[in-house]
């Protein structure tokens, strides 16, 4: 909400320290309305891909984020796999934006989804390596959890004995 604010703000003092007067503190918030008054244009070759193509794509994010908790609050959404859950459904929104792409038949937006494709074969294996990682932490945790368990049991005046 104030996202467009701090933009004005920051425009407005790189302009003053540029010795120009700069945009209005509020002009992003004209452009944003006058952008929300204005309707879609779709393709006489689109079809319905292309315009349920946004809407899955903020679905799966809205249901991301129920599987996210924020701050001290638990998430609205938790059972075990929901990180797995929450992985599925991003990589659901990057493919409705995909064949959204696709579906208009231009070549121009047949680029935009083959640079979608690249950013994903990037972004994907780093996030399985972090599973991964997680997954190490967590174990070598449980580890030495038990060790530790176990060395709390252990009666030093018998080992004194036995050094004897």
């Amino acid at each position: 909400m104030f996202a467009p604010l701090l933009l004005g703000i920051i425009n407005r003092t790189k302009a003053l320290f540029a010795g120009r007067r700069g945009m209005p503190l509020f002009q992003l918030y004209y452009d944003v309305w006058k952008l929300l008054r204005k309707g879609a244009v779709y393709s006489r070759t689109t079809t319905w891909i292309f315009r349920a193509g946004p809407i899955v794509g903020l679905a799966a994010v809205v249901a991301a984020m129920a599987l996210v908790p924020f701050g001290k609050m638990p998430a609205l959404v938790a059972f075990p796999g929901d990180l797995i859950l929450f992985a599925y459904l991003l990589g659901l929104m990057r493919f409705f934006t995909m064949i959204a792409a696709l579906d208009t038949g231009s070549s121009f937006e047949g680029m935009g989804a083959s640079r979608e494709v690249q950013f994903s074969a990037l972004i994907e294996p780093a996030l399985g390596v972090l599973l991964d990682v997680f997954v190490a932490v967590f174990v070598m945790g449980i580890m030495i959890f038990h060790i530790s368990r176990e060395f709390d049991h252990l009666d030093t005046d018998q080992l004194s004995t036995l050094k004897e």
